[in-house]
């Protein structure tokens, strides 16, 4: 039954067979073509999306690090008030190194910490403990994707903070 169906399609009217015109052939080519561009443009954009996320994973990575590094520094030996209280000079970190044989085409952003501020917190049993707020920002220009679109500036911030372990005040206990 198949077999007979598919004979009667490949034959045309007049009992000859049919092959493919050169409209189909051409319709076909369109319809492939217009998929494969319409893949290869999503797969860039992909590309594009997921560059950009790396980026933004590794700027978060070294926000991380830097407010560590300061919860490290008042927990293991108190910074001084001079340190504390200045904003650090910018950092040069490296978010995505393109072209290992040269510098130039590098990614950077600048890793800056803004002053420390310390806080007093009341708990609910009257004890004083302190705790300090560490602010730092990161800044890196993203290059654009499309041709003629401008790049654009990012700046990401995060506030990490540090609580004392043990209380201040301990009422009366020395």
């Amino acid at each position: 039954m198949h077999l007979h169906f598919l004979r009667r399609w490949l034959r045309r009217p007049n009992g000859r067979r049919r092959g493919m015109t050169m409209i189909e052939l051409v319709v076909g080519l369109v319809v492939v073509g217009t998929a494969a561009v319409g893949t290869s443009i999503a797969v860039f954009n992909a590309y594009g999306q997921l560059q950009r996320q790396r980026h933004r994973l590794i700027a978060n990575q070294h926000l991380r690090a830097e407010v560590e590094y300061w919860q490290g520094r008042i927990h293991s030996a108190m910074p001084t008030a001079q340190q504390m209280n200045n904003t650090m000079e910018p950092r040069i970190v490296v978010i995505d190194e393109r072209d290992p044989t040269t510098d130039d085409d590098d990614l950077l952003a600048e890793v800056k910490r803004l002053p420390i501020r310390s806080h007093i917190l009341v708990n609910t049993s009257t004890q004083l403990q302190n705790y300090w707020e560490i602010p730092v920002t990161i800044r890196y220009t993203e290059t654009s994707w499309v041709l003629g679109d401008p790049d654009v500036e990012l700046k990401y911030d995060l506030v990490g903070y540090w609580l004392e372990a043990e209380p201040t005040n301990r009422r009366g206990e020395d």
